[in-house]
């Protein structure tokens, strides 16, 4: 895809502009960049691979990330989101960081600016998204400032880089389904809130405690005979719904983000094919705030792969977790 980089005179020749077209829907570019089930495949300089991904999407919100390098060692960073505009833009401060999120100097370069501030733009046109990246150091010295700008062409081929990497991926989620894995990109998002009479470390609790889970998880008659935690980022998830007719659907999934009382983060796979590939994964949010002692509990779902298979279980996902909260409700209440 074309793509092009440079100064520009508005930030006294300090800001670096870098843009590229791919061949995808404005979404789908927006969803790659921000969420980790697509970042943790395209995500980092060619040679390199992503192995922790954590991604709050708000302003004031933090995206972690640990990249594995060719020599075995491990590179840090994070963002520190400004403005969040789905799927049209993105403003955040990056830095590079050790594994507890602390600001760090860049590791192959000390005279590197700590802090940088990235403004990204998504425009469609045809089907097609240009993604535009405009970065300016903050805070920085004027030897910082010198630094960076020398290493505008070394950025140019470091985005270059990863950006390939992006465009490939893109090509594979919009590859023929029956070509790959049986999957296709879908736009599938749902929202709900409740209010839970209930303190919300309780029922912060009732979605990571074994026991509790497997009394009130599924619609309405369903049961859990197995039920299996690791709350955890990067713990793992494994549930056996069962329905009333006695057929077991097994869930499994891994945990993202686990900050308690207020927020988890976690990737569901159901519905396995008969080579053992799920053919549904969802990413789900869900945030827990404290309001007169009772909670707001905000679950957001959002489909990152389905088959035609599942289009049964899509239609009925609205109802299935509105059927789930009920039973969470009366669970935490009555304790």
């Amino acid at each position: 895809m074309a793509e092009k980089s440079g100064q520009r005179t508005g930030t006294a020749g300090v800001e670096f502009v870098f843009s590229r077209v791919f061949n995808a829907p404005r979404r789908q570019v927006f969803n790659a960049w921000t969420q980790c089930e697509h970042l943790m495949k395209w995500w980092g300089p060619k040679g390199c691979a992503m192995e922790f991904c954590r991604i709050d999407l708000r302003p004031g919100g933090i995206f972690d990330y640990g990249l594995r390098t060719p020599d075995g060692g491990m590179m840090w960073g994070k963002f520190v989101f400004r403005e969040v505009s789905a799927p049209a833009r993105l403003v955040y401060v990056s830095s590079f960081s050790d594994e507890q999120g602390g600001v760090t100097r860049h590791p192959l370069a000390t005279g590197w600016p700590l802090e940088m501030l990235s403004t990204m733009t998504l425009e469609e046109h045809d089907g097609k998204t240009t993604v535009t990246m405009n970065v300016v150091p903050i805070n920085e010295s004027e030897a910082e400032r010198r630094t960076f700008v020398d290493g505008h062409k070394s950025m140019q081929g470091g985005w270059s880089g990863t950006l390939d990497r992006l465009d490939a991926h893109l090509n594979a989620v919009n590859a023929v389904p029956d070509c790959l894995s049986g999957f296709k990109p879908v736009e599938h998002e749902l929202t709900l809130t409740r209010l839970i009479d209930a303190p919300r470390e309780l029922v912060f609790k009732a979605w990571i405690d074994e026991e509790q889970m497997a009394k009130w998880w599924g619609p309405s008659g369903f049961t859990n005979p197995v039920c299996e935690l690791d709350p955890r980022p990067g713990g793992r998830i494994y549930i056996d719904m069962t329905g009333p007719d006695g057929t077991v659907y097994p869930m499994g999934g891994t945990f993202h983000e686990v900050t308690p009382p207020e927020r988890l983060v976690f990737t569901s796979t159901a519905m396995k094919d008969e080579d053992g590939q799920p053919q549904l994964e969802v990413h789900n949010t869900i945030t827990f705030e404290n309001q007169g002692g009772k909670t707001m509990l905000k679950l957001h779902a959002v489909v990152v792969k389905s088959s035609a298979a599942v289009a049964k279980a899509l239609a009925g996902m609205e109802q299935g977790w509105t059927e789930s909260l009920v039973r969470l409700a009366a669970l935490v209440v009555r304790k």
